[in-house]
């Protein structure tokens, strides 16, 4: 009855609502218009130097795809000033908010290569699904993330490769 949210903590990129509104995902149609996501709890990110006042209340939106049954969030990076960073956030309040107004959250973070942001949040969900590039990741590296997001306190439930070729030798090697 509730719906469904797709968090993107790739705040720099905002890939999951560029998709979307490219119209990379045929059928869903264009993001509306946005809503604030704020919550009314601390928010999922913080900004240094920090916001004037309740700033951050306007960053984080919610845009409805498919008749409101799918939100996707965009970070407004646009309202930042000069100089500011973002930094994705323990924020147990936030999820919990979200929690009681959907019935599925789904939470895609940048590669931890390139931030901390999936390790931030890790024990706050509910499952983790680790997704690699199939030819391009060893079954050590799998399992060393792994291990690294379950120091977090994230429960890891599987694995998703993409960019499969048909000689794919991960699916070889982790199939032994």
């Amino acid at each position: 009855d509730k719906p469904v949210w797709l968090v993107d903590l790739d705040v720099r990129r905002n890939a999951a609502y560029a998709g979307f509104q490219d119209r990379t995902f045929e059928g869903l149609g264009p993001p509306g218009r946005p809503v604030n996501a704020s919550m009314r709890q601390t928010p999922v990110f913080s900004v240094t130097p920090s916001l004037v006042s309740n700033e951050d209340q306007k960053l984080l939106c919610g845009h409805a795809l498919n008749d409101g049954r799918l939100y996707v969030t965009r970070f407004r990076g646009e309202y930042l000033r000069s100089g500011q960073s973002v930094n994705i956030v323990s924020a147990p309040d936030w999820w919990q908010a979200l929690k009681g107004v959907s019935d599925w959250i789904i939470v895609d973070t940048p590669a931890l290569e390139r931030s901390s942001a999936a390790l931030t949040v890790a024990g706050q969900m509910d499952a983790v699904i680790i997704v690699v590039e199939a030819d391009q990741t060893s079954a050590q590296d799998v399992s060393e993330v792994r291990r690294e997001i379950e120091a977090y306190g994230g429960h890891v439930i599987g694995l998703v490769m993409n960019k499969i070729q048909p000689d794919a030798g991960l699916i070889h090697r982790l199939m032994r």
